[in-house]
């Protein structure tokens, strides 16, 4: 029965007038908080029953959790109900009335309090879209359809009897449903968020937006914001974890930035965002050293000045040759400068700093030794463009490693394969984790060494794209910076 083809969710299921007189009486304050509206949930959204939906045979019950508390909060944003949203939370980190106003002025923009039947699709996307980091259930799909995004999309295509929701939506509801999860492949509002990637990557999102209705992209940001909302939910859970008064400005500042997609360069609205941010936590952006610390400081979730100071020192830590190159990759476009995305690199660096053998001054070094491997293995610089590594191994192994030298020396060992149209994948290799439990500190390895001696010949061929970047990087930021006093 875990095989999708033979799948299926036993029983009537409800209709779709069912749904939406649900909806209507929780806008109209009718429906309370409660244990209730929980299990209405799971009965209107089958995939959510708790022993025979598709959750409970594919996932885990802290997806399942977590998927309603998203569309638990969706529903509290829609109808303004900043009590119930917040009812869990404690009192001082509890999000601000003036935040949650913020929050409704971007509701508001979306349009979407006044079509019930579009909160039905989102409430649809937002049960279903954890079913696409299953690895039993990806693991059934073709290679090109197993990333998490990728995966939903399928099933919606293709697999109705494990995702029995999306038939009941109206043709003109089920579309607008495949286009966000279609967007949701083309963009993670995450990586955004940490400044993970790059704009390149808004200058793609533009061009998938365009393609589609204009609702399409409101509701894309907005199911972006209730998959946020229900991070960290735990049975029971009837409010929103995750969105307090410390995670919600970073989140705020993104829509706001992603509010102007058709109105700005994608350059813009990157810097704009990471302007904004930068100006809560009083960092410079005079000079493009200060520009590449505000990316790296926003990439190592970086929300309070003492964690600041810290990021700062690790970065003042190395040596001139190591900032440049630094510099070089942390505002690389992908546009106008070939560029690579490191996804998990935030959870590389957040590792790196729980792990006390690592700390983040190494966790940079070896970001700089990486970036040069993935220069010259992968032939970037031909032309400008973007790659993607995916570095989750990394971030695991940095958690695991009890010594400094052979974190040092870990890629020598480690690998970058191919992983279709997702990419690259950095593999550590089974001769890197068999290395985690040892705790020498032989000295750096020679190839360690020669590697930095190649790096400033890397960095001479490259002179001419770096000083272009010194005449066409500031312009693009002085505007940004005035952008973002308006945002």
């Amino acid at each position: 029965e875990k095989m999708l083809g033979h799948f299926k969710i036993k029983g009537p299921h409800p209709g779709r007038e069912e749904i939406l007189a649900f909806i209507q009486s929780v806008l109209s304050g009718e429906t309370p908080a409660g244990e209730k509206t929980l299990k209405d949930l799971e009965r209107l959204f089958p995939e959510l029953l708790p022993e025979v939906g598709t959750h409970a045979l594919f996932t885990s019950d802290t997806e399942r959790f977590r998927a309603l508390s998203c569309m638990m909060s969706a529903l509290w944003l829609a109808a303004d109900r900043y009590d119930d949203f917040t009812s869990g939370q404690p009192g001082k980190k509890k999000l601000r009335p003036e935040q949650w106003q913020q929050m409704q002025d971007f509701v508001v923009w979306t349009g979407i309090k006044e079509r019930p039947d579009w909160i039905h699709g989102l409430l649809m996307y937002l049960a279903v879209k954890g079913l696409g980091r299953s690895k039993h259930l990806t693991m059934q799909l073709p290679k090109q359809c197993q990333q998490p995004d990728s995966a939903v999309s399928k099933l919606l295509e293709n697999h109705l009897n494990v995702v029995p929701s999306f038939e009941i939506l109206t043709e003109e509801t089920a579309d607008l449903v495949a286009s966000i999860s279609e967007l949701h492949e083309s963009f993670v509002f995450g990586q955004f968020m940490q400044a993970e990637n790059t704009p390149l990557s808004l200058q793609i999102l533009r061009q998938r937006a365009a393609e589609q209705d204009e609702a399409a992209y409101k509701l894309f940001l907005f199911s972006a914001l209730g998959m946020l909302a229900g991070i960290g939910a735990t049975a029971g859970a009837t409010h929103s974890p995750f969105l307090t008064q410390g995670t919600t400005l970073t989140v705020l500042y993104s829509l706001q930035a992603l509010q102007k997609l058709q109105l700005r360069s994608s350059q813009e609205i990157y810097w704009s965002y990471l302007c904004h941010w930068g100006r809560s936590l009083a960092l410079s952006t005079h000079t493009l050293e200060d520009l590449a610390f505000l990316r790296l400081a926003c990439i190592c979730r970086t929300r309070e000045r003492s964690a600041m100071e810290l990021a700062y020192s690790s970065w003042a830590s190395l040596a001139l040759s190591e900032r440049q190159a630094l510099t070089e990759f942390l505002l690389a476009d992908g546009i106008h400068f070939h560029a690579v995305l490191f996804s998990y690199l935030p959870d590389c660096f957040a590792n790196a700093h729980k792990n006390h053998k690592v700390g983040l001054a190494s966790m940079l070094i070896l970001l700089v030794e990486l970036v040069e491997i993935t220069w010259t293995q992968l032939g970037i610089g031909v032309l400008p463009h973007q790659v993607t590594v995916h570095l989750g191994d990394l971030a695991a192994f940095t958690a695991a490693v009890r010594s400094r030298s052979v974190f040092f020396s870990c890629l020598e060992n480690a690998r970058i394969h191919a992983a279709g149209s997702s990419g690259y994948v950095l593999n550590m290799t089974s001769k890197n984790w068999s290395r985690t439990e040892e705790v020498s500190n032989h000295d750096m390895s020679l190839s360690g060494t020669l590697r930095s001696v190649l790096r400033a010949v890397s960095k001479s061929k490259r002179k001419e794209s770096t000083s272009t970047m010194l005449t066409l990087l500031p312009s693009i930021v002085e505007a940004t910076v005035v952008e973002s006093v308006v945002i």
